[in-house]
């Protein structure tokens, strides 16, 4: 699998294009407090080259809707 990360605000992977293997799923609960309802985080390890073993998550809302991330 390739994935496309935008650059990291935290120093983290450089923006690009990687292989990598989804290594876990996680819930994520909704936090009231910043208006945030319940999503999945996914969190990808990459396979090849200099960040090989690094990870990178990406959090994706569970509601639908026409912007939703997930059917």
């Amino acid at each position: 699998m390739k994935i496309t990360l935008p650059e990291a605000k935290s120093g983290g992977i450089p923006d690009g294009t990687y292989k990598a293997k989804l290594s876990k799923i996680e819930p994520v609960p909704p936090n009231l407090d910043k208006g945030y309802k319940a999503a999945i985080k996914f969190i990808f390890e990459i396979t090849e080259g200099e960040h090989k073993g690094a990870k990178a998550s990406r959090i994706v809302g569970i509601a639908s809707g026409p912007k939703a991330m997930l059917p």
